[in-house]
Formats: structure tokens, sequence, C-alpha cells
């Protein structure tokens, strides 16, 4: 329905990681191929719960470097990521 989702903090970041996976999956890439995230948080005292959750999903060795902010996210959602992805070699 495309109408946003609304639950806690955690729940929000696991459905938005997993929507940014889905679009990962469909370019041929994983989790590890995320060289960099923005992260926009309606509210910065939300971070523990949405950093627990995050670093869950970024288990590689390397995480991605992040940026995190607090902004005012449309339609009363609690988390919003962008995520710039390298092509693994070959694509």
């Amino acid at each position: 329905t495309r109408a946003p989702v609304r639950g806690t903090i955690e729940e929000e970041t696991e459905l938005t990681l997993e929507h940014v996976r889905l679009i990962l999956e469909r370019a041929g890439c994983t989790f590890a191929d995320v060289v960099k995230c923005t992260c926009y948080l309606a509210d910065l005292a939300d971070f523990p719960g949405f950093n627990t959750t995050y670093q869950s999903t970024f288990t590689n060795a390397v995480p991605p470097a992040r940026t995190t902010v607090q902004a005012l996210l449309l339609s009363g959602i609690k988390v919003e990521i962008d995520a710039i992805v390298r092509l693994p070699e070959g694509r």
C-alpha cells in the first residue's frame, strides 16, 4: 500500500533495512557492498535502539561509514536510511 508502517524504533529500523536489503538484492549486492549510510532519525533519543538494530545488520568486519542526524521525516516515520553501494566486480 506504500503506507508508512509505524512501530518502535527497532521495528521501523528493521523494516527499513529489509527494504534496503531488497533493493541491494535486485542490484546483485549485499550489505557487505554498502560503503556509506546516511541515517535520519526523527528523534536522536531513539539512537540506542536504532543503533542496536543497525549494528546487528552490518556484521561485516569493516562496517560502512555512517552519518546519523536528526531530521523532520514525512508521515511520522522514525527512521530513513540512504545507502551508497559499490557494485561487485564483474557487474
